[in-house]
């Protein structure tokens, strides 16, 4: 009986509802708490992002075998990427506040102004807002929240390619 439920079209979605889910939250607390997102926390969305088309694609096109495999090893490739990028995030906000990194250009600065390698490592050593811990659910911190969201995400991806039936 719980096998219909998660078939592989149906955790797929399920995934999909679920990123969307966390995405509307993230909204929320930046619309509605005053939380602006940092740098890391803006690669985290666009990852999460990437990920919810990936899991949709997923869900309407049900691939066989290898290609199924395949495409999954895909989306666990980008949540292994939203993993790092969480870690990061959680390493700077656990940093001693005398050794945070010094303060960045902006977001869209970086995108406009650098090249594409350039950007990636500006934005991946974070930000004196990167460290900052304003916010908590539970005793952790949003980037704590998303790394487990990613290691769920990348559990359900090997869930995924291990699977037997074609549906």
């Amino acid at each position: 009986m719980l096998s219909r439920y998660l078939t592989y079209r149906a955790l797929n979605i399920y995934a999909s509802i679920f990123i969307i889910v966390i995405l509307t939250f993230a909204i929320y607390t930046q619309l509605y708490q005053g939380q602006l997102p940092c740098p890391l926390c803006i690669m985290q969305r666009i990852t999460f992002i990437l990920l919810a088309v990936l899991f949709i694609i997923g869900s309407i096109f049900v691939p066989r075998n290898l290609i199924r495999r395949t495409f999954q090893g895909l989306i666990f490739l980008v949540a292994l990427l939203g993993i790092a990028i969480a870690t990061r995030h959680v390493y700077l906000q656990h940093l001693p506040v005398s050794s945070a990194t010094s303060c960045s250009p902006s977001f869209n600065f970086i995108l406009e102004n650098l090249p594409p390698n350039e950007a990636i490592r500006l934005l991946l050593m974070g930000s004196s807002d990167c460290a900052t811990v304003s916010w908590h659910l539970f005793g952790l911190t949003m980037p704590e929240w998303s790394l487990l969201c990613f290691l769920l995400l990348a559990i359900v991806s090997i869930i995924q390619i291990a699977r037997k039936n074609t549906m």
